[in-house]
Protein backbone atom coordinates (compact mmCIF):
# COMPACT_ATOMS: atom_id res chain seq x y z
CA UNK A 1 0.00 0.00 0.00
CA UNK A 2 2.79 2.40 0.88
CA UNK A 3 4.31 1.88 -2.55
CA UNK A 4 1.01 2.53 -4.27
CA UNK A 5 0.30 5.71 -2.30
CA UNK A 6 3.84 7.04 -2.95
CA UNK A 7 3.53 7.02 -6.74
CA UNK A 8 1.01 9.82 -7.27
CA UNK A 9 3.04 12.49 -5.38
CA UNK A 10 6.20 11.51 -7.28
CA UNK A 11 4.35 11.74 -10.56
CA UNK A 12 2.90 15.12 -9.61
CA UNK A 13 6.35 16.41 -8.66
CA UNK A 14 7.81 15.11 -11.92
CA UNK A 15 5.00 16.63 -13.96
CA UNK A 16 5.34 19.97 -12.16
CA UNK A 17 9.10 19.96 -12.79
CA UNK A 18 8.52 19.14 -16.44
CA UNK A 19 6.02 22.00 -16.74
CA UNK A 20 8.44 24.44 -15.12
CA UNK A 21 11.21 23.32 -17.50
CA UNK A 22 8.87 23.58 -20.50
CA UNK A 23 7.76 27.03 -19.39
CA UNK A 24 11.36 28.21 -18.95
CA UNK A 25 12.50 26.86 -22.31
CA UNK A 26 9.38 28.31 -23.95
CA UNK A 27 10.26 31.76 -22.67
CA UNK A 28 13.85 31.22 -23.79
CA UNK A 29 12.67 30.37 -27.30
CA UNK A 30 10.50 33.50 -27.33
CA UNK A 31 13.48 35.58 -26.23
CA UNK A 32 15.50 34.07 -29.07
CA UNK A 33 12.90 35.01 -31.67
CA UNK A 34 12.55 38.47 -30.09
CA UNK A 35 16.32 38.95 -30.49
CA UNK A 36 16.01 38.09 -34.19
CA UNK A 37 13.19 40.62 -34.55
CA UNK A 38 15.23 43.31 -32.75
CA UNK A 39 18.18 42.54 -35.02
CA UNK A 40 15.93 42.94 -38.08
CA UNK A 41 14.88 46.41 -36.87
CA UNK A 42 18.32 47.52 -35.69
CA UNK A 43 20.24 46.37 -38.76
CA UNK A 44 19.11 49.20 -41.07
CA UNK A 45 18.64 51.82 -38.32
CA UNK A 46 22.15 51.29 -36.88
CA UNK A 47 23.79 50.03 -40.04
CA UNK A 48 27.22 51.55 -39.28
CA UNK A 49 26.94 52.27 -35.54
CA UNK A 50 30.17 51.02 -33.89
CA UNK A 51 30.68 49.55 -30.43
CA UNK A 52 34.27 50.74 -30.24
CA UNK A 53 35.55 47.15 -30.27
CA UNK A 54 37.74 45.84 -33.10
CA UNK A 55 38.84 42.36 -34.17
CA UNK A 56 42.48 42.76 -35.13
CA UNK A 57 43.00 45.63 -37.55
CA UNK A 58 40.41 44.74 -40.16
CA UNK A 59 37.01 44.38 -38.45
CA UNK A 60 35.20 46.99 -36.37
CA UNK A 61 32.49 45.35 -34.28
CA UNK A 62 29.17 47.12 -34.84
CA UNK A 63 26.16 47.27 -32.56
CA UNK A 64 24.27 44.90 -34.87
CA UNK A 65 27.18 42.44 -34.68
CA UNK A 66 26.80 42.38 -30.90
CA UNK A 67 23.04 41.85 -31.25
CA UNK A 68 23.71 38.99 -33.66
CA UNK A 69 26.09 37.37 -31.16
CA UNK A 70 23.42 37.61 -28.43
CA UNK A 71 20.87 36.04 -30.77
CA UNK A 72 23.19 33.15 -31.61
CA UNK A 73 23.88 32.58 -27.92
CA UNK A 74 20.17 32.56 -27.02
CA UNK A 75 19.42 30.13 -29.84
CA UNK A 76 22.23 27.81 -28.78
CA UNK A 77 21.16 27.83 -25.11
CA UNK A 78 17.53 27.13 -26.06
CA UNK A 79 18.54 24.29 -28.40
CA UNK A 80 20.62 22.61 -25.69
CA UNK A 81 18.19 23.24 -22.82
CA UNK A 82 14.99 22.20 -24.57
CA UNK A 83 16.30 19.63 -27.02
CA UNK A 84 13.34 20.57 -29.23
CA UNK A 85 15.29 22.09 -32.11
CA UNK A 86 14.69 20.11 -35.28
CA UNK A 87 17.65 20.49 -37.57
CA UNK A 88 16.97 21.18 -41.26
CA UNK A 89 19.65 19.35 -43.27
CA UNK A 90 18.73 21.16 -46.51
CA UNK A 91 19.47 24.52 -44.88
CA UNK A 92 22.89 23.31 -43.71
CA UNK A 93 23.61 22.05 -47.21
CA UNK A 94 22.69 25.49 -48.57
CA UNK A 95 25.20 27.04 -46.17
CA UNK A 96 27.84 24.50 -47.19
CA UNK A 97 27.52 25.49 -50.87
CA UNK A 98 27.72 29.16 -49.89
CA UNK A 99 30.89 28.64 -47.85
CA UNK A 100 32.52 26.43 -50.48
CA UNK A 101 31.91 29.20 -53.03
CA UNK A 102 34.53 31.29 -51.22
CA UNK A 103 36.69 28.56 -49.63
CA UNK A 104 37.61 26.89 -52.94
CA UNK A 105 38.78 30.14 -54.64
CA UNK A 106 40.69 31.17 -51.50
CA UNK A 107 42.54 27.83 -51.39
CA UNK A 108 43.65 28.21 -55.01
CA UNK A 109 44.35 31.94 -54.83
CA UNK A 110 47.92 33.28 -55.29
CA UNK A 111 47.22 35.42 -52.20
CA UNK A 112 44.97 33.45 -49.83
CA UNK A 113 45.27 36.10 -47.10
CA UNK A 114 43.63 38.65 -49.39
CA UNK A 115 40.47 36.54 -49.31
CA UNK A 116 40.12 36.46 -45.50
CA UNK A 117 37.62 39.38 -45.35
CA UNK A 118 35.42 37.66 -47.94
CA UNK A 119 35.71 34.40 -46.01
CA UNK A 120 34.54 36.18 -42.85
CA UNK A 121 31.62 37.85 -44.69
CA UNK A 122 30.46 34.56 -46.21
CA UNK A 123 30.73 32.85 -42.82
CA UNK A 124 28.68 35.58 -41.17
CA UNK A 125 26.04 35.37 -43.94
CA UNK A 126 25.84 31.57 -43.73
CA UNK A 127 25.48 31.65 -39.92
CA UNK A 128 22.76 34.30 -40.12
CA UNK A 129 20.86 32.36 -42.76
CA UNK A 130 21.06 29.04 -40.86
CA UNK A 131 20.06 30.58 -37.53
CA UNK A 132 17.02 32.49 -38.82
CA UNK A 133 15.89 29.58 -41.03
CA UNK A 134 15.69 27.42 -37.88
CA UNK A 135 13.52 29.89 -35.99
CA UNK A 136 9.89 29.02 -35.28
CA UNK A 137 7.56 31.21 -37.29
CA UNK A 138 3.81 31.44 -37.71
CA UNK A 139 1.47 34.10 -39.13
CA UNK A 140 1.61 36.19 -35.97
CA UNK A 141 5.40 36.16 -35.85
CA UNK A 142 5.64 36.80 -39.58
CA UNK A 143 3.50 39.92 -39.18
CA UNK A 144 5.60 41.06 -36.21
CA UNK A 145 8.92 40.83 -38.00
CA UNK A 146 7.37 42.33 -41.15
CA UNK A 147 6.10 45.40 -39.29
CA UNK A 148 9.46 45.89 -37.58
CA UNK A 149 11.25 45.59 -40.92
CA UNK A 150 8.85 47.92 -42.72
CA UNK A 151 8.78 50.28 -39.74
CA UNK A 152 12.57 50.68 -39.87
CA UNK A 153 12.36 51.34 -43.61
CA UNK A 154 9.63 53.97 -43.11
CA UNK A 155 11.64 55.74 -40.41
CA UNK A 156 14.77 55.89 -42.54
CA UNK A 157 12.92 56.78 -45.75
CA UNK A 158 10.81 59.43 -44.04
CA UNK A 159 13.89 61.07 -42.55
CA UNK A 160 15.55 60.97 -45.97
CA UNK A 161 12.51 62.63 -47.59
CA UNK A 162 12.68 65.37 -44.95
CA UNK A 163 16.43 65.80 -45.49
CA UNK A 164 15.84 66.14 -49.23
CA UNK A 165 13.14 68.78 -48.67
CA UNK A 166 15.36 70.73 -46.27
CA UNK A 167 18.25 70.63 -48.74
CA UNK A 168 16.08 71.83 -51.61
CA UNK A 169 14.74 74.76 -49.58
CA UNK A 170 17.73 75.78 -47.44
CA UNK A 171 20.75 74.07 -49.00
CA UNK A 172 21.56 72.29 -45.72
CA UNK A 173 23.27 68.96 -46.36
CA UNK A 174 22.54 65.70 -44.56
CA UNK A 175 24.36 62.34 -44.28
CA UNK A 176 21.07 60.75 -45.35
CA UNK A 177 21.67 62.16 -48.84
CA UNK A 178 24.32 61.38 -51.43
CA UNK A 179 25.99 64.36 -53.10
CA UNK A 180 27.99 63.79 -56.26
CA UNK A 181 29.84 66.32 -58.36
CA UNK A 182 31.12 65.91 -61.87
CA UNK A 183 29.64 66.10 -65.31
CA UNK A 184 28.17 62.60 -65.34
CA UNK A 185 26.07 63.03 -62.23
CA UNK A 186 24.84 66.46 -63.25
CA UNK A 187 23.83 65.21 -66.70
CA UNK A 188 21.87 62.30 -65.28
CA UNK A 189 20.19 64.30 -62.48
CA UNK A 190 22.09 62.16 -59.97
CA UNK A 191 23.83 64.97 -58.08
CA UNK A 192 21.54 64.47 -55.05
CA UNK A 193 20.07 61.09 -54.10
CA UNK A 194 18.72 59.60 -50.90
CA UNK A 195 20.89 56.95 -49.25
CA UNK A 196 19.43 56.68 -45.76
CA UNK A 197 21.71 55.22 -43.11
CA UNK A 198 23.57 53.10 -45.67
CA UNK A 199 26.10 55.70 -46.93
CA UNK A 200 25.38 54.64 -50.51
CA UNK A 201 22.18 54.75 -52.60
CA UNK A 202 23.19 51.47 -54.26
CA UNK A 203 23.00 49.73 -50.87
CA UNK A 204 19.84 51.52 -49.77
CA UNK A 205 17.92 50.41 -52.88
CA UNK A 206 18.31 46.62 -52.24
CA UNK A 207 17.33 47.16 -48.60
CA UNK A 208 14.16 48.93 -49.73
CA UNK A 209 13.58 45.96 -52.05
CA UNK A 210 13.50 43.65 -49.02
CA UNK A 211 11.27 46.13 -47.17
CA UNK A 212 8.90 46.10 -50.16
CA UNK A 213 8.75 42.30 -49.85
CA UNK A 214 7.58 42.55 -46.24
CA UNK A 215 5.17 45.40 -46.97
CA UNK A 216 3.56 43.30 -49.71
CA UNK A 217 3.51 40.35 -47.32
CA UNK A 218 1.50 42.46 -44.88
CA UNK A 219 -0.90 43.41 -47.67
CA UNK A 220 -1.43 39.69 -48.25
CA UNK A 221 -1.71 38.88 -44.54
CA UNK A 222 -4.37 41.53 -43.89
CA UNK A 223 -6.70 40.58 -46.73
CA UNK A 224 -9.79 40.71 -44.54
CA UNK A 225 -8.85 43.76 -42.43
CA UNK A 226 -9.36 47.02 -44.31
CA UNK A 227 -7.51 49.43 -42.00
CA UNK A 228 -4.42 47.26 -41.54
CA UNK A 229 -4.38 46.43 -45.26
CA UNK A 230 -4.58 50.13 -46.18
CA UNK A 231 -1.67 50.87 -43.84
CA UNK A 232 0.35 48.09 -45.48
CA UNK A 233 -0.43 49.38 -48.99
CA UNK A 234 0.58 52.92 -47.96
CA UNK A 235 3.81 51.57 -46.47
CA UNK A 236 4.60 49.71 -49.70
CA UNK A 237 4.01 52.92 -51.68
CA UNK A 238 6.37 54.96 -49.47
CA UNK A 239 9.07 52.29 -49.70
CA UNK A 240 8.71 52.09 -53.48
CA UNK A 241 8.92 55.88 -53.91
CA UNK A 242 11.98 55.88 -51.67
CA UNK A 243 13.55 53.29 -53.93
CA UNK A 244 12.94 55.49 -56.97
CA UNK A 245 14.60 58.47 -55.25
CA UNK A 246 17.80 56.50 -54.72
CA UNK A 247 18.24 56.83 -58.52
CA UNK A 248 20.08 53.52 -58.35
CA UNK A 249 20.13 50.78 -60.93
CA UNK A 250 18.86 48.62 -58.08
CA UNK A 251 15.50 50.35 -58.57
CA UNK A 252 14.91 47.90 -61.41
CA UNK A 253 14.92 45.16 -58.77
CA UNK A 254 12.07 46.88 -56.88
CA UNK A 255 10.09 47.23 -60.11
CA UNK A 256 10.73 43.58 -60.92
CA UNK A 257 9.60 42.46 -57.46
CA UNK A 258 6.45 44.59 -57.50
CA UNK A 259 5.64 43.58 -61.08
CA UNK A 260 5.92 39.86 -60.32
CA UNK A 261 3.69 40.17 -57.26
CA UNK A 262 1.05 42.20 -59.12
CA UNK A 263 1.21 39.70 -61.97
CA UNK A 264 0.42 36.87 -59.54
CA UNK A 265 -2.31 38.82 -57.74
CA UNK A 266 -3.98 39.73 -61.03
CA UNK A 267 -4.92 36.07 -61.55
CA UNK A 268 -7.71 36.41 -58.99
CA UNK A 269 -8.75 39.92 -60.00
CA UNK A 270 -11.48 41.00 -62.37
CA UNK A 271 -9.10 43.74 -63.52
CA UNK A 272 -6.61 41.11 -64.65
CA UNK A 273 -5.77 42.64 -68.04
CA UNK A 274 -5.46 46.16 -66.63
CA UNK A 275 -3.00 44.95 -63.98
CA UNK A 276 -0.94 42.52 -66.01
CA UNK A 277 -0.24 44.72 -69.03
CA UNK A 278 1.28 47.69 -67.12
CA UNK A 279 3.11 45.31 -64.75
CA UNK A 280 4.76 43.47 -67.62
CA UNK A 281 5.52 46.72 -69.47
CA UNK A 282 7.13 48.29 -66.37
CA UNK A 283 9.30 45.21 -65.76
CA UNK A 284 10.48 45.05 -69.38
CA UNK A 285 11.21 48.78 -69.59
CA UNK A 286 13.06 48.83 -66.24
CA UNK A 287 15.28 45.90 -67.18
CA UNK A 288 15.94 47.34 -70.66
CA UNK A 289 16.77 50.79 -69.28
CA UNK A 290 19.27 49.37 -66.79
CA UNK A 291 20.92 47.24 -69.48
CA UNK A 292 21.23 50.15 -71.91
CA UNK A 293 22.58 52.63 -69.36
CA UNK A 294 25.19 50.08 -68.30
CA UNK A 295 26.90 50.57 -71.64
CA UNK A 296 26.51 54.35 -71.94
CA UNK A 297 26.65 56.93 -69.18
CA UNK A 298 23.96 58.08 -68.20
CA UNK A 299 21.61 58.13 -71.17
CA UNK A 300 22.69 57.04 -74.66
CA UNK A 301 20.50 59.75 -76.17
CA UNK A 302 19.91 63.10 -74.49
CA UNK A 303 19.23 66.73 -75.29
CA UNK A 304 21.76 69.53 -74.88
CA UNK A 305 21.60 73.28 -75.46
CA UNK A 306 24.17 74.48 -78.00
CA UNK A 307 26.04 77.80 -78.21
CA UNK A 308 23.37 79.09 -80.59
CA UNK A 309 20.77 78.65 -77.87
CA UNK A 310 19.00 75.86 -79.70
CA UNK A 311 18.35 72.40 -78.24
CA UNK A 312 20.12 69.54 -79.99
CA UNK A 313 19.80 65.79 -79.74
CA UNK A 314 23.13 64.17 -78.82
CA UNK A 315 24.28 60.57 -78.68
CA UNK A 316 26.60 59.65 -75.82
CA UNK A 317 29.24 57.36 -77.35
CA UNK A 318 31.45 57.10 -74.25
CA UNK A 319 31.35 53.76 -72.51
CA UNK A 320 30.16 53.76 -68.93
CA UNK A 321 32.32 52.62 -65.99
CA UNK A 322 29.95 49.68 -65.47
CA UNK A 323 30.77 48.46 -68.96
CA UNK A 324 34.49 48.59 -68.16
CA UNK A 325 34.12 46.99 -64.72
CA UNK A 326 32.15 44.11 -66.18
CA UNK A 327 34.44 43.78 -69.21
CA UNK A 328 37.42 43.63 -66.85
CA UNK A 329 35.70 40.93 -64.79
CA UNK A 330 34.98 38.81 -67.84
CA UNK A 331 38.59 39.16 -69.01
CA UNK A 332 39.84 38.01 -65.61
CA UNK A 333 37.48 35.04 -65.72
CA UNK A 334 38.69 34.13 -69.21
CA UNK A 335 42.33 34.31 -68.08
CA UNK A 336 41.65 32.28 -64.89
CA UNK A 337 38.56 30.24 -65.75
CA UNK A 338 38.55 27.55 -63.07
CA UNK A 339 39.05 29.37 -59.75
CA UNK A 340 39.41 33.02 -60.80
CA UNK A 341 41.99 35.60 -59.77
CA UNK A 342 41.17 35.01 -56.11
CA UNK A 343 38.89 36.77 -53.57
CA UNK A 344 40.15 40.19 -52.51
CA UNK A 345 42.31 40.64 -55.62
CA UNK A 346 39.94 42.25 -58.15
CA UNK A 347 40.83 45.84 -57.33
CA UNK A 348 44.57 45.24 -57.66
CA UNK A 349 44.17 43.30 -60.90
CA UNK A 350 41.78 45.72 -62.62
CA UNK A 351 44.41 47.80 -64.39
CA UNK A 352 46.01 44.64 -65.79
CA UNK A 353 42.85 43.84 -67.73
CA UNK A 354 41.44 47.27 -68.64
CA UNK A 355 43.73 49.67 -70.50
CA UNK A 356 44.26 53.37 -69.87
CA UNK A 357 42.95 54.16 -73.34
CA UNK A 358 39.66 52.45 -72.50
CA UNK A 359 39.33 54.15 -69.13
CA UNK A 360 40.09 57.75 -70.08
CA UNK A 361 36.92 58.59 -72.11
CA UNK A 362 34.64 57.19 -69.40
CA UNK A 363 36.45 58.03 -66.16
CA UNK A 364 36.95 61.66 -67.20
CA UNK A 365 33.26 62.20 -66.45
CA UNK A 366 34.04 61.58 -62.76
CA UNK A 367 37.16 63.73 -62.36
CA UNK A 368 38.01 67.37 -63.01
CA UNK A 369 41.32 66.62 -64.71
CA UNK A 370 43.45 63.81 -66.09
CA UNK A 371 45.33 63.49 -62.80
CA UNK A 372 42.09 62.58 -61.09
CA UNK A 373 41.37 59.94 -63.72
CA UNK A 374 44.86 58.47 -63.26
CA UNK A 375 44.29 58.31 -59.51
CA UNK A 376 41.06 56.36 -59.94
CA UNK A 377 42.69 54.05 -62.45
CA UNK A 378 45.73 53.35 -60.25
CA UNK A 379 43.57 52.63 -57.20
CA UNK A 380 41.58 50.05 -59.15
CA UNK A 381 37.90 49.39 -58.63
CA UNK A 382 35.55 46.77 -57.33
CA UNK A 383 33.47 45.02 -60.04
CA UNK A 384 30.18 46.75 -59.09
CA UNK A 385 28.50 43.40 -59.66
CA UNK A 386 27.92 40.24 -57.66
CA UNK A 387 27.72 37.91 -60.62
CA UNK A 388 30.44 39.32 -62.88
CA UNK A 389 32.62 40.04 -59.86
CA UNK A 390 32.38 36.57 -58.39
CA UNK A 391 33.00 34.96 -61.75
CA UNK A 392 36.27 36.93 -61.84
CA UNK A 393 37.20 36.22 -58.22
CA UNK A 394 36.08 32.60 -57.95
CA UNK A 395 35.97 31.38 -61.54
CA UNK A 396 33.60 28.69 -62.72
CA UNK A 397 33.99 26.70 -59.48
CA UNK A 398 32.99 29.60 -57.25
CA UNK A 399 30.13 30.67 -59.51
CA UNK A 400 28.67 27.16 -59.82
CA UNK A 401 28.70 26.72 -56.04
CA UNK A 402 27.08 30.12 -55.54
CA UNK A 403 24.39 29.41 -58.14
CA UNK A 404 23.73 26.03 -56.53
CA UNK A 405 22.87 27.85 -53.31
CA UNK A 406 20.61 30.35 -55.08
CA UNK A 407 18.93 27.64 -57.16
CA UNK A 408 18.29 25.39 -54.14
CA UNK A 409 16.84 28.26 -52.08
CA UNK A 410 14.65 29.52 -54.93
CA UNK A 411 13.36 26.00 -55.70
CA UNK A 412 12.42 25.35 -52.10
CA UNK A 413 10.63 28.70 -51.74
CA UNK A 414 8.78 28.15 -55.03
CA UNK A 415 7.71 24.64 -53.98
CA UNK A 416 5.70 26.05 -51.05
CA UNK A 417 3.10 27.39 -53.52
CA UNK A 418 1.48 29.94 -51.22
CA UNK A 419 1.08 33.70 -51.56
CA UNK A 420 3.71 34.65 -48.97
CA UNK A 421 6.28 32.33 -50.54
CA UNK A 422 5.61 33.82 -53.99
CA UNK A 423 6.27 37.32 -52.61
CA UNK A 424 9.54 36.08 -51.10
CA UNK A 425 10.49 34.50 -54.44
CA UNK A 426 9.72 37.78 -56.23
CA UNK A 427 11.94 39.56 -53.71
CA UNK A 428 14.75 37.10 -54.35
CA UNK A 429 14.39 37.75 -58.09
CA UNK A 430 14.55 41.50 -57.49
CA UNK A 431 17.70 41.49 -55.36
CA UNK A 432 19.34 38.92 -57.64
CA UNK A 433 18.77 41.26 -60.58
CA UNK A 434 20.21 44.15 -58.55
CA UNK A 435 23.23 41.91 -58.03
CA UNK A 436 24.20 42.53 -61.65
CA UNK A 437 25.19 46.07 -60.60
CA UNK A 438 25.67 45.85 -56.83
CA UNK A 439 27.64 43.56 -54.53
CA UNK A 440 24.83 41.92 -52.54
CA UNK A 441 26.62 38.98 -50.91
CA UNK A 442 27.75 41.06 -47.92
CA UNK A 443 24.34 42.69 -47.38
CA UNK A 444 23.11 41.01 -44.21
CA UNK A 445 19.51 42.14 -44.62
CA UNK A 446 19.26 39.98 -47.75
CA UNK A 447 20.40 36.91 -45.83
CA UNK A 448 18.01 37.81 -43.04
CA UNK A 449 15.15 38.02 -45.57
CA UNK A 450 16.12 34.65 -47.05
CA UNK A 451 16.33 33.13 -43.57
CA UNK A 452 12.81 34.33 -42.74
CA UNK A 453 11.54 33.00 -46.07
CA UNK A 454 13.15 29.62 -45.44
CA UNK A 455 11.76 29.47 -41.89
CA UNK A 456 8.32 30.15 -43.37
CA UNK A 457 8.41 27.51 -46.11
CA UNK A 458 9.71 24.88 -43.66
CA UNK A 459 7.40 25.92 -40.81
CA UNK A 460 5.53 22.58 -40.84
CA UNK A 461 8.44 21.10 -38.85
CA UNK A 462 7.70 23.49 -35.96
CA UNK A 463 3.93 23.96 -36.28
CA UNK A 464 3.08 21.56 -33.47
CA UNK A 465 5.37 23.30 -31.02
CA UNK A 466 3.71 26.65 -31.76
CA UNK A 467 0.24 25.24 -31.40
CA UNK A 468 -1.83 24.64 -34.47
CA UNK A 469 -1.15 26.01 -37.93
CA UNK A 470 2.06 28.02 -38.05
Amino acid sequence: MSTLTAKPPIRRIAQAAAKRTASWTDWLERAWFASIAVYAFALPVWFFKPTGIAIGQWKSVLVVDALFAVSVLLGAVWAVASRELRLKPAVFLDAAFLLLAVIVPVLFSPEPRAGMPDLFRFGYSAALYVMVAHSRINHERLRLIAWLWVGAALIITGRSFLAMAVYETTGMRSPLLSFQGGQAYQQGNLAVRIQGTFANPNTFAPFLNTALVFALTLVQEYKGRRLARTAAIASAAVVFIGGLLTSSRGTAGLILTLGLVLWAWSASSRWRALIRVPSAAAMILAVAAVMVTSIWWIYPVHTARGADGRTHLQINTDRAPYYLFHAGALRMARAHPLTGVGPGRFEGQFKNYVSWEEVLPSFRWFADDEAGVRGRYAAGSDPHSTWFGWLARGGIAGMVLLLLFVGRAATRIASARDAVSWIALAGLAGVAFAGIYVEILHMRFIWLMLGVAMAWVTRDTTARALGGEA
